[in-house]
């Protein structure tokens, strides 16, 4: 925990990827208590996404987090994954929407807490 879906609408280049899960796992840490390390970050592109009936580029980023967090650290979060997909894909913040889903409950290392 913490996990991290991106569904880009656009195909994107191993490098983009490589840096994408790299920089989303690394922006995992603005929330507290989690860490890069143990983050799983999967990244699915040439996504169909699709607006207004128009095929887009826009970025879908879902977020699964263990235990509520701080409202100011979840927009510091959110505003970091903005700007990394500007950066690394070129698509607008406007173009980024963002889910951040927190569970009570979560399973690993062959225990459900």
């Amino acid at each position: 925990m913490p996990y991290v879906h991106a569904r880009v609408g656009r195909a994107i280049t191993d490098p983009e990827r490589a840096a994408l899960a790299d920089r989303i796992g690394r922006m995992i840490e603005t929330l507290p208590g989690k860490s890069f390390a143990k983050t799983m970050v999967h990244i699915e592109d040439d996504d169909r996404i699709h607006r207004g009936g128009q095929r887009t580029p826009s970025v879908f980023i879902e977020t699964q987090v263990r235990r509520p967090n701080d409202l100011a650290a979840k927009q510091a979060y959110a505003s970091g994954l903005f700007a990394v997909c500007q950066e690394v894909l070129d698509v607008p913040p406007d173009q980024v929407y963002l889910t951040i889903v927190e569970v009570d409950h979560w399973g690993s290392k062959g225990e459900f807490r």
